[in-house]
């Protein structure tokens, strides 16, 4: 006989999910309008009163208070997400390294360093195996003038990025770890 949850109980969880609901609507009409100070107080807000939905709202936290230059607060947040919140999500993991290391961003203050250790971390869970999770730690460590180390993982991202959308990307960015190593001697 299967355990079924009381009528109540089910009642309470629909009326946290419509409140989540609510919360995350006006998460996002404060993002969609600019407003990241807005935004960045209801998901301390929703956070404070319900830590389980952290994994949902952590990385748009990480990149509100980025956004608001607020660097070192940042940081210390994302850290605390790699090492517990996201410490078994790999694509997590990689979210937050990628929005430090994108070269397309206009992020003032890049941490290397912090995004080396959610990459590796990623790169942990997925065996090493994950061409764009690779592409990530390489270009943390490319920027961070790690070259060499940049370069051999790079090789082991576009070998298995082949036949993948990623493959073109990955090979250009391989193509410029080469000559930065060449250049430097």
């Amino acid at each position: 006989q299967r355990h079924r949850q009381p009528l109540q109980d089910q009642a309470q969880d629909v009326l946290a999910q419509a409140k989540l609901h609510k919360l995350h609507e006006k998460i996002q009409g404060a993002r969609d309008s600019g407003d990241t100070t807005v935004a960045l107080a209801s998901m301390d807000e929703v956070i404070a009163g319900n830590p389980e939905v952290e994994k949902s709202l952590g990385t748009k936290k990480f990149i509100a208070l980025l956004d608001l230059g607020q660097f070192e607060r940042a940081y210390a947040y994302g850290d605390r997400l790699v090492t517990t919140v996201y410490h078994e999500e790999p694509g997590a993991l990689n979210m937050i390294a990628w929005t430090v290391v994108d070269p397309e961003s206009k992020l003032e203050h890049r941490d290397y360093e912090f995004s080396i250790k959610a990459a590796k971390r990623a790169c942990e869970l997925t065996e090493w195996k994950d061409p764009a999770i690779l592409d990530t730690l390489a270009l943390g460590l490319f920027e961070s003038g790690n070259y060499t180390k940049a370069l051999k993982i790079q090789e082991k991202a576009v070998e298995y990025a082949k036949g993948t959308q990623y493959e073109e990307e990955l090979t250009g960015r391989l193509e410029k770890f080469r000559k930065a190593v060449r250049e430097q001697g």
